[in-house]
């Protein structure tokens, strides 16, 4: 929907413009005129693309990346800008997105296979917890801890096409708006918590955008998940990150450390350098990236809200 009706008609339309174009939009969303936005969407982004085009031809290689450096330090997203300087655009083993050939649809494709149902005995047997989380323990995630969670997300948009960046800015740049719409967040994070809701609905906040990264040789896939669903997880964390430890345990490696994975991996090569140890086995799961019912299953057992102290 955002990448639909928040369109500029031109780079360098006026607020009045931009207000009137995003009504008109919202009355043919809201008639199921899906069509109609995709056709104006299309037609402007066959604009812009013929316009970056010949201002692409116009500048060198050097310009290019000047500008984009530039526009990224703006935007501030310094990590990426210092990383594209870091890569050499030559280098076709950079590690950067592949363009989603027939081939690498393909490759993806074999790495996503259909989701197969849990083998029994690989789940938790436990028995469920017979009382839901009251509602109470709810009530403290507000408009500012997701204001808070907002400003401490970054990351590259999912299918909405809205990044950590223009998150931030609707929710901390407009007053009364912002604000509303932070309550209106933490709202619906509240009824996510404390309710149940058909999975079905929550299609397109838990829907994610697959790239392909040039592995140098092969294809890494990566998915980039919904920004919104990434400031209501961190409000919640940042809520309940003593409950959450507790229900986690050993089950979740090092959940809730400060920069887990590199603690990990200076704990195996420790390990591995040590005399008494004469070998280490890799264990790859395949196919573990879509296999989460196996995680929702033993989360489910083991929640533990209702005892907390």
């Amino acid at each position: 929907m955002p990448a639909l009706i928040l369109q500029k008609p031109y780079p360098k339309s006026r607020d009045k413009e931009n207000t009137a174009h995003l009504l008109r939009r919202l009355q043919l969303w809201y008639k199921g005129d899906i069509d109609a936005l995709l056709t104006e969407g299309r037609l402007i982004q066959k604009l812009y693309k013929d316009k970056l085009k010949r201002t692409t031809n116009n500048n060198t290689a050097d310009e290019r990346r000047a500008r984009t450096f530039a526009h990224l330090m703006m935007q501030g997203k310094v990590k990426a800008a210092l990383r594209m300087l870091s890569q050499d655009s030559n280098d076709a083993g950079s590690g950067g997105p592949l363009p989603l050939t027939k081939d690498i649809l393909d490759i993806l494709r074999q790495k996503h296979p259909s989701k197969s149902t849990p083998v029994p005995s690989t789940l938790v047997k436990d028995e469920p917890p017979t009382l839901l989380p009251h509602q109470i323990i709810f009530d403290q995630i507000d408009g500012v801890k997701i204001r808070y969670a907002a400003l401490k997300i970054e990351g590259a948009p999912g299918p909405s096409g809205l990044d950590a960046a223009a998150w931030k800015q609707m929710c901390t740049s407009h007053r009364d708006a912002s604000n509303d719409l932070c309550k209106a967040i933490a709202a619906v994070t509240r009824h996510l918590c404390s309710e149940f809701v058909d999975p079905e609905g929550l299609s397109v906040l838990v829907a994610c955008r697959l790239i392909a990264l040039d592995k140098n040789p092969g294809v890494r896939p990566i998915e980039i998940g919904e920004t919104l669903r990434h400031i209501i997880a961190r409000a919640v964390l940042s809520t309940f990150k003593d409950d959450i430890l507790m229900a986690a345990g050993p089950m979740q490696l090092c959940a809730g450390q400060e920069s887990g994975c590199e603690a990990a991996v200076h704990v195996m090569q420790k390990l591995f350098n040590s005399p008494e140890v004469e070998a280490v086995l890799l264990v790859d799961a395949f196919n573990s990236i879509i296999d989460k019912q196996h995680s929702q299953h033993t989360a489910y057992l083991s929640s533990d809200l209702n005892h907390s102290d």
